[in-house]
């Protein structure tokens, strides 16, 4: 039986260069109302990420948005 298969709702697969990644068996619609929940929109994070984490001003960040860097 191959790794993963029939073990329960959420198992572990072994990936070709031996990474992993969790296998879900929930339905298509159920694991799509999960995903839209937890993934953040493209640079929703940015004034945490460059002023929190990173330390630069709020007019560094403003400079960076102007250069279109993000």
């Amino acid at each position: 039986m191959p790794s993963g298969a029939g073990a329960g709702p959420s198992t572990v697969t072994q990936l070709p260069e031996g990474a992993t990644r969790p296998s879900s068996r929930a339905s298509p619609s159920a694991t799509a109302a999960r995903s839209a929940l937890t993934i953040s929109a493209a640079s929703q994070h940015n004034d945490k990420v460059y002023g929190g984490w990173l330390g630069l001003t709020a007019d560094e960040i403003a400079g960076l948005r102007q250069d279109g860097v993000i």
